[in-house]
């Protein structure tokens, strides 16, 4: 009788034991996870803060380049403008990335359909640049009303990447960013405006 009221005094203590142990490892498991997550969505963060500040360097930058093409009259005026239109160009990318976050954040992968892909709004617009005004004189009256409604889009899409928080960069306004807060619905606008022409495509 006495050896079994030893055997419960022990038993007791070594299975309180075993439950704090198992505690402390399942907070120090979910503070892991927890970590783990917050680096994502800070690493996230930074690539979210990158493309809006490509995205809207290159929308102000190309508007400012197509707007002085359209007033141009000579060919190599045209071709030290369209020069600089190129360089631009390298911060086109933050606008595709910009907007397919945003897509991720909704549930949507990549996936555009029934909407223009930002990549072919880039590519096409990028086409009609290569292509509008290699000749001399005047640009056509064709060339002119493209470069117009151009100008027009790229003015509405540098409104839109203008509302970014740019002043957000601290680690936890980076991690709030990671986190989808207050961005995606600018990245919707985006790809609406781009969709407000059915084709920006030069002929």
């Amino acid at each position: 009788m006495e050896d079994k009221t030893v055997k419960r005094s022990y038993a007791l203590p070594i299975a309180l034991m075993l439950l704090v142990f198992s505690a402390i490892g399942n907070v120090f498991l979910y503070s892991q996870v927890l970590q783990h997550k917050q680096e994502d969505s800070y690493s996230r963060g930074e690539k979210i803060f990158l493309a809006a500040t490509e995205a809207h360097s290159f929308t102000r930058e190309l508007r400012e380049h197509v707007s002085a093409l359209i007033v141009t009259n000579n060919l190599s005026d045209r071709a030290e403008i369209k020069f600089r239109t190129g360089a631009a160009y390298r911060y086109a990318e933050g606008l595709n990335t910009f907007i397919l976050e945003g897509q991720r954040l909704e549930g949507g992968g990549e996936d555009v359909s029934g909407v223009q892909n930002p990549k072919l709004f880039l590519d096409d617009v990028q086409k009609a640049l290569l292509n509008i005004g290699n000749h001399e004189g005047a640009l056509t009256e064709e060339e002119r009303a493209y470069l117009i409604k151009l100008d027009g889009v790229l003015g509405k899409l540098n409104v839109i990447t203008s509302q970014f928080n740019f002043d957000g960069t601290s680690k936890s306004a980076l991690i709030r960013s990671g986190n989808g807060y207050d961005w995606p619905e600018l990245s919707k606008k985006l790809l609406q405006a781009m969709n407000d022409e059915k084709s920006m495509a030069f002929s």
